[in-house]
């Protein structure tokens, strides 16, 4: 196996690959303790022509390495990029290079939509398509230690190697059923690069609260903004700045000296009395209430119970159409869509276009609308038509 630590190498690599129909390409990376993934291995193989070296390791902790020939690889319109499970990886090449690569293919988007279930493992397709069970046994390896051992090096070629079987057995499926433009569908989704930048403005939406005062959640969301900011700034993970019970507590107390900020039970005792504290206090100080978000209260209402049980048969739904269509539950519909259909007088889910439609939300709006039933007999599912009970 050829581990490449030079640039030179890389570029040759490289420039064959270019020349191929599709490569595979997977990373090993560390992301314990700081805000962007450390990126410690990269692998890549590609079909070989003659003697051509098709399978390679790329070591991106080499001083004598630029990366600068794999990022015009994976900005080739040429090539395609296989992955599987690529949204790590995708955020990897995105926080290193400031693109995501294209196009690309996702081998676990596309066995969701072949009848494979909801997120199947690599391991479960390889078996699947190649009749190989590998060995996983070095997946919690320290990626960062140097020199790699054997075992490290084979367990990370065999996550392309075998990626190439995979990709062409799932092609011949999708090419087979009709279906590769549900998984396209897909692949542009997972290419929106929103997914991968989280904006410190809008960082107080994945803090756990049900509302309160205006200054409350003005706090919050400035809370929460400074931390993402420095976080990214500092690459440090969230908790390293403070916690999300941090967070609440110093919104609901609002210190405004540092005998406050002493007395505060989540906060770390170092982050009292540097930095930290410091500009927790000024941010307590200028808090603006006119800032606080708008959090969107739940109700009780009968209304409300009832929109729950259908949220409920809704589900039942999805299961029973997932089931007839083969295709993961996941990628149908999640549970935002499920409520949004349920709740919404007309509601916008994607689930409500394209194939979705088709397979689910036709149905979906129907039962909504009282047009149709369930029927359930043991594990059996069947759809009823309820103007056939109509006296």
């Amino acid at each position: 196996m050829e581990i490449i630590s030079k640039t030179k190498d890389l570029e040759t690599f490289c420039k064959v690959a270019s020349e191929k129909d599709f490569v595979t390409i997977d990373t090993e990376f560390i992301r314990e303790k700081t805000y962007y993934a450390d990126l410690c291995l990269i692998q890549m193989a590609f079909i070989a022509d003659n003697n051509e070296t098709d399978a390679i390791l790329i070591d991106p902790l080499s001083s004598q390495i630029s990366l600068s020939p794999l990022f015009d690889l994976m900005g080739n319109n040429k090539v395609l990029k296989v992955f599987h499970a690529a949204r790590q990886d995708l955020e990897i090449f995105f926080s290193l290079s400031g693109f995501i690569p294209k196009p690309f293919f996702d081998t676990q988007v596309a066995a969701m939509v072949c009848g494979f279930g909801d997120q199947i493992s690599y391991e479960k397709l390889v078996k699947e398509f190649s009749g190989v069970t590998l060995d996983k046994s070095n997946r919690f390896s320290n990626w960062a230690s140097r020199p790699l051992s054997e075992e490290q090096c084979a367990y990370a070629l065999g996550d392309v190697t075998f990626l190439r079987e995979v990709y062409l057995g799932l092609k011949g499926l999708l090419q087979s059923n009709g279906r590769e433009a549900w998984v396209r569908e897909e692949i542009e989704r997972l290419a929106d690069t929103t997914n991968y930048f989280t904006d410190p403005d809008q960082a107080w939406k994945k803090i756990k609260m049900s509302g309160g005062s205006k200054v409350f959640l003005a706090l919050i969301k400035d809370l929460a903004e400074f931390r993402e900011r420095e976080a990214q700034d500092r690459n440090l993970i969230r908790r390293k700045i403070f916690r999300d019970d941090a967070l609440l507590e110093i919104a609901a107390k609002k210190p405004t000296n540092f005998g406050d900020i002493n007395k505060l039970r989540f906060l770390p005792k170092d982050s009292q009395k540097n930095w930290i504290g410091k500009k927790i206090l000024e941010i307590v100080e200028n808090v603006d209430p006119s800032t606080a978000p708008i959090i969107e209260s739940k109700s009780t209402s009968k209304d409300d119970k009832s929109s729950q049980t259908l949220i409920e048969l809704l589900k039942v739904l999805l299961t029973h159409c997932s089931e007839i269509s083969g295709v993961a539950q996941k990628i149908i519909a999640t549970s935002s869509d499920l409520r949004e259909i349920a709740v919404e007088e007309i509601p916008n889910s994607r689930t409500l276009s394209g194939w979705r439609k088709e397979i689910f939300g036709s149905n979906a709006l129907k039962l909504k609308n009282g047009e149709i039933g369930l029927s359930v007999n043991g594990k059996d599912v069947t759809i009823v038509n309820t103007n056939r009970l109509k006296i």
